[in-house]
This record gives structure tokens, C-alpha cells and sequence, in this order.
């Protein structure tokens, strides 16, 4: 019973951090910070309202905060669509997570209000030895490209997956290769 309590605070540690991030780093912080969304916050009624009061209170701009929700979430009925709808409104970036597991296709991704697609790194783990996961991956940049949206590789690992990737016409990748999870203060010093 906590989850939406928990899901509020994550959101306003991280318009804090983002913003002492930028007071600090200055042109060297992070564009974007990006928080996940579960299933009861999407939920909320109020969450539009609760994502506004945090970017008021913390000063924050809408388009540095990334809000990620899973593509199965995403697609869950009409309700979600509309949230998700409401929260683009607010100029936040939105960012459909783990892309592949869930049950939409790519013939539905022009209704999610997406600006960012993050590829299952599970197609990524299989990259270099599947001919059916490039092809997927490549399918999935194409359509995203076609549609205005970026993708994001999740869990790239070794150089090969990377180049890869590149190869693809991949926007973006993250993984291990580039860093590990880290703490904020970490992350300053990186």
C-alpha cells in the first residue's frame, strides 16, 4: 500500500537532484532526469496535478524531467492513454520502457503520446547472435524515426552491441558498458 507514496517521493528527490545537479554542474549536468511510473500512479486521478506541484516547488523545467512507463502499462486500457496524455500536456518527455515485452505493436505506437522508445535489452542481449533481434530492433527504429520518436538500447554491454546498434540507426544506448548504477554524488564525479 505504499507504492503511490514511494512513487511520490522518487519524484520529488528527483526534480531536487536534478536541480542541484544544474546548479553544480552547469552545463555538464544531465538534459534529463527520468523517473518510472507504476501502475498506481498511473492510476491516480491526481497525477498530472502532483507531477505540476513538483516541477513548481522544485523550480525544475518540464522538458528535464523523463517520465518512463512500461509498454504493457501504457497499453492498459483507455485511462492510461488519457493520463498519459494529460501528463505530455505538461511538457514533460514521456518514454515507453522495456519496448517488446509487452502486447502492443508497432502499428499502435502512434496513439502512446511517446517521445522516446526503450528497446528491451533483452532483444539487445541476443544482438550479435540473432539475425531476428536486429531485424526487430531495425524494425522498431524505423517506425519509431517514422513517427518522430527516439529509441533507446537498454543493457548494452559490450562494444559489438554498441556498434551495432549505431549501425541500426539506434538514437541512443545505455548499459553497463557506459556506466554502472551509481549514486548522485557518484554520478557528479563521473
Amino acid at each position: 500500500g505504499l507504492i503511490s507514496a514511494l512513487g511520490a517521493r522518487v519524484l520529488s528527490e528527483a526534480c531536487d537532484q536534478q536541480m542541484h545537479w544544474r546548479a553544480t554542474l552547469g552545463a555538464a549536468a544531465p538534459e534529463t532526469i527520468a523517473v518510472n511510473l507504476s501502475r498506481a500512479q498511473l492510476c491516480q486521478s491526481d497525477l498530472t496535478e502532483r507531477v505540476h506541484h513538483e516541477l513548481l516547488r522544485s523550480g525544475m523545467q518540464p522538458q528535464w524531467l523523463r517520465l518512463e512507463v512500461t509498454e504493457s502499462l501504457a497499453m492498459q486500457d483507455s485511462g492510461a492513454l488519457t493520463m498519459l496524455h494529460r501528463l505530455k500536456g505538461l511538457g514533460v518527455s514521456l518514454a515507453l520502457d522495456d519496448f517488446g515485452t509487452g502486447y502492443s505493436s508497432l502499428a499502435c505506437l502512434h496513439e502512446i503520446p511517446v517521445d522516446v522508445l526503450k528497446i528491451d535489452r533483452s532483444f539487445v542481449s541476443q544482438l550479435a547472435q540473432s539475425n531476428h533481434r536486429r531485424v526487430l530492433i531495425q524494425a522498431t527504429v524505423l517506425v519509431a524515426r517514422a513517427l518522430g520518436i527516439a529509441t533507446v538500447a537498454e543493457g548494452v554491454e559490450t562494444p559489438e552491441q554498441a556498434r551495432l546498434l549505431g549501425e541500426l540507426g539506434c538514437s541512443m544506448v545505455q548499459g553497463f558498458l557506459f556506466g554502472r548504477p551509481m549514486l548522485a554524488d557518484e554520478v557528479a564525479r563521473w
